[in-house]
C-alpha cells in the first residue's frame, strides 16, 4: 500500500507502507512530468522503529530536497538529503518528554515556509495518543527544531495544519468531543497565524456551522477556498442519525459531494467528482527538475 507525503516544487514524495504497520519498506520521489521516479536508500529507522513520520521538504537556498523522519519516545530524527543520496542523524534540542502526535487523519507534516511541522505533545506518565497540544517544527535550511503552543479552547474530533492565504492555520472539522451518537451539527474553526511563531498572534478567523451534514476536509486552495467531502445524513427506524456509509470501490450518490467551499461567503462550487477521493491532497507545481539515477515510467 503506496502514501503521498508531500509535493514540492514538482517532486512528489510516496512512502509504500508494510500492511497493518505504520512503517515504510520504502520511499520513492517522483517527477510526474517527466515520468522518472527514485528509490530512497534505506535509513537506520527502517528496521528499529514500530512507527514514524516522514515529511518532505525543499531547502530554497540550496536547491536541494530533503526527506526527514521522526520516531521513536524520545524522539529521534533522521534527514535523507538529495544531493548526497544519503541519511544522517540530527540533533534535537528540545524537552525529552515530547512526543510527536501519531493521530490521523493527517500523519504527514506540513511544509511551509521553510520548516517542516507536525503536531505533538508534552508526555504525562504513560498515557498514549494524547490530542495534539503544540507544534513541532524543523527547519530545513539551518535543521533546528522549535515549539509552538496551539490556540486554547475549540475541541473537535478532527484537526489539521495546512496553509490558509499564506499563513499557518490550524483548522478543526467534525464533531464535539464529548457527542459519542454524533447528534450535533458538523463544524468548522479556522485559526490563523497573523505573525508566524507568536503564539498572541492566533486568530480565529472562521466558525462556520454545517447542518444534516458530515464533512470530511482535504485542504485548502491559493485563494482561501476549503476542499470539503460532504455526506447527508442518514435518520434510522428508531430514529437515530447515522452517517451516510461507502466505501473505496462506491461512486458517490447524489447524498455525497466533493465542494469548494468560500468561508467568508459559504458559496459552495460542486467539483463534479464521483469517484472516492482519498484523505490526503496536495498542491503540484510541474518542473523538469532531474533525479540522478532515477528510473523511467513506461506506459
Amino acid at each position: 500500500m503506496s502514501f503521498m507525503i508531500g509535493s514540492c516544487n514538482g517532486l512528489v514524495c510516496l512512502a509504500q507502507h508494510r500492511k497493518l504497520s505504520a512503517t515504510s519498506d520504502a520511499i520513492y520521489l517522483w517527477n510526474p512530468r517527466i515520468r522518472k521516479f527514485k528509490r530512497l536508500p534505506d535509513s537506520c529507522s527502517s528496521s528499529k522503529a514500530f512507527w514514524f513520520s516522514t515529511g518532505f521538504s525543499y531547502q530554497s537556498k540550496t536547491n536541494d530536497y530533503k526527506v526527514v523522519k521522526l520516531w521513536g519516545t524520545p524522539v529521534v530524527a533522521e534527514v535523507y538529503t538529495l544531493s548526497s543520496d544519503s541519511w544522517r542523524k540530527v540533533d534535537i534540542s528540545l524537552r525529552s518528554k515530547v512526543v510527536v502526535s501519531q493521530i490521523k487523519p493527517y500523519p504527514f507534516p506540513l511544509f511551509f515556509s521553510g520548516p517542516l511541522h507536525w503536531f505533538a505533545y508534552h508526555s504525562e506518565g504513560e498515557r498514549k495518543f494524547l490530542d495534539p497540544t503544540m507544534i513541532l517544527s524543523f527547519d530545513v535550511n539551518n535543521e533546528k527544531f522549535g515549539e509552538m503552543a496551539l490556540p486554547d479552547g475549540d475541541k473537535l474530533i478532527v484537526q489539521y495544519l495546512f496553509v490558509f492565504k499564506g499563513n499557518l492555520a490550524f483548522i478543526l472539522c467534525g464533531y464535539p468531543e464529548n457527542d459519542d451518537d454524533l447528534q450535533s451539527d458538523s463544524q468548522c474553526f479556522i485559526w490563523i497565524m497573523r505573525d508566524y511563531g507568536v503564539h498572541e498572534s492566533w486568530d480565529k478567523n472562521f466558525s462556520i456551522r454545517f447542518e444534516n451534514v458530515d464533512i470530511s476536509f482535504y485542504g485548502c486552495t491559493e485563494h482561501g477556498e476549503l476542499l470539503l467531502n460532504k455526506k447527508v445524513k442518514e435518520e434510522s427506524k428508531d430514529g437515530e442519525i447515522k452517517i451516510h456509509d461507502w466505501n473505496e470501490s462506491t461512486i458517490l450518490s447524489n447524498d455525497t459531494a466533493i465542494v469548494l467551499l468560500d468561508p467568508e461567503t459559504l458559496h459552495e462550487k460542486d467539483l463534479g467528482i464521483l469517484r472516492y477521493v482519498t484523505d490526503i491532497v496536495t498542491t503540484f507545481k510541474e518542473s523538469l527538475v532531474l533525479l540522478d539515477g532515477a528510473t523511467e515510467l513506461y506506459g
